[in-house]
């Protein structure tokens, strides 16, 4: 069976002397390696933040942050070197959570985008990895029944999933807070740390390379995705980003959905469908490579912990032969199935295995990632959210999709290389996605080439 499972004992790599550190896992190992190019820029600040309508007890809020912090020992990690000069990671003892409070003074019809412009600055300001926690918090009061509030975190303690049962657990801890009652949250029946432990297992580094290897036979011959970039590409990368923000129609969301489940597939993949078809539209290619963002949780006890367990798996995607968007997708499906099977290969040591084809100043065998958040049906007290998208400013990539359902709705941010392309071409692309999902919907069994994209006609 696949190391991880539920019945595995303890590794034995967890029996260590207290107060050493506990070694990084190589998603940490990669994110600090990447970092360190990037010193001084918040390459991996994680920002989100919530658009509030109702009250807000700015003092209960306060409260709940630093319950938040004693309950989630990796916003605690301090990551420093051992006595061997290898990177290690510990916890500090439980301490507040830095919260800061601001009250937009704009105009009215200017303070909602003021206060998303001041969240902005907020999620830009880089951390510093010896000085946990590696969690902030912060408040913009718009009205008195309007907020934005702006969790940030650095990528090395957290992921998607992390953010969405912060989210979670903090409107819990708030309610409690307010209400005198023990907040309602599940157990902690494991630490990050164990998780690390069980990956440096020597069963477990073996069933990782072969995975692994899955992945140099998969995707050896598969060229890097081309996109048609408007600007030369710089020797050492600026890291520049611009972001475009829409949402696919409410009926085509649903349509799509549809189609995904016609195709015994996800939502996910209809949208992985829909990028890869833009791209091929874009390119002219039809053999390239996607990333996709994956959880990386494999135990129950795992599902409720905060921190690094995300994964990045490339994926082959091959459009050959003008296939339809419904082909396209049932390829796609296969695709997926067959990467998750081998997900244990960490993307480092995958891209170490392929040959170099991308750019040199770019680290990883594709130019564009594509991440989904499902509805965390996050319910806070006397009030409602709305996810607002918040840019960090920092292109990990050319031209990367960022989609969020939240109450019915699809959400979608393109964040793109400025130093590559105009603001107005990000904008033409990412309509143009939204006009993909329109036609492929439509009409499912179209090829590709002829689906509609512009408002012209122009079949390009």
């Amino acid at each position: 069976s696949r190391p991880g499972a539920e019945s595995a004992p303890p590794p034995a790599a967890a029996q260590r002397n207290p107060g050493d550190g506990a070694p990084l896992s190589p998603a940490q190992q990669f994110v600090l390696a990447q970092e360190r190019r990037v010193q001084g820029r918040p390459y991996f600040n994680v920002p989100f933040a919530m658009r509030l309508t109702g009250r807000l007890e700015v003092e209960a809020l306060q409260r709940a942050l630093d319950q938040l912090v004693a309950r989630h020992e990796a916003l605690r990690m301090r990551f420093s070197k051992d006595g061997a000069g290898r990177d290690v990671q510990s916890p500090d003892p439980p301490m507040p959570c830095p919260l800061i409070t601001v009250r937009v003074t704009a105009p009215a019809a200017d303070a909602r985008a003021e206060a998303e412009r001041l969240a902005t600055e907020e999620g830009r300001r880089p951390f510093d990895l010896l000085t946990p926690p590696l969690i902030r918090a912060a408040v913009f009061h718009v009205s008195v029944d309007e907020h934005l509030l702006l969790l940030t975190l650095h990528h090395i303690i957290s992921d998607g999933q992390s953010v969405a049962i912060l989210w979670r657990d903090l409107a819990a801890l708030y309610q409690a807070e307010r209400t005198g009652f023990a907040a309602q949250l599940p157990p902690l029946r494991a630490r990050f740390i164990d998780y690390v432990d069980r990956l440096l297992t020597p069963e477990y580094a073996a069933e990782s390379a072969r995975h692994v290897e899955y992945f140099r036979e998969r995707l050896a011959d598969v060229p890097v995705l081309r996109l048609p970039i408007e600007f030369p590409r710089l020797p050492v990368r600026r890291l520049n980003s611009g972001t475009y923000v829409d949402e696919i129609p409410a009926d085509s969301y649903r349509a799509l959905h549809a189609l995904a489940l016609q195709a015994q597939t996800t939502l996910f993949t209809a949208l992985l469908a829909s990028l890869a078809a833009l791209f091929v539209r874009w390119t002219g290619q039809d053999l390239f490579c996607l990333g996709i963002a994956i959880a990386g949780r494999e135990q129950a006890a795992e599902q409720d912990l905060v921190g690094c367990f995300t994964n990045t798996l490339t994926l082959r995607i091959c459009a050959e032969g003008d296939p339809s968007f419904l082909v396209l997708l049932e390829r796609l499906r296969d695709e997926l199935i067959s990467a998750l099977e081998h997900s244990l290969a960490p993307l480092g040591a995958v891209t170490a295995a392929l040959p170099t084809k991308a750019p040199s100043n770019i680290p990883v065998p594709f130019q564009s990632v594509i991440t989904f958040n499902r509805d965390a049906g996050i319910v806070w007290p006397e009030g409602t959210l709305l996810p607002v998208p918040i840019s960090t400013g920092v292109a990990r990539r050319e031209f990367d999709l960022l989609a969020q359902e939240h109450d019915g709705r699809l959400l979608f941010m393109v964040r793109y290389d400025a130093d590559l392309f105009r603001p107005a071409t990000a904008a033409t692309q990412a309509r143009r996605l939204v006009r993909m999902v329109v036609a492929a919907t439509q009409d499912p069994h179209a090829p590709l080439s002829r689906l509609k994209l512009d408002p012209d006609g122009a079949n390009g």
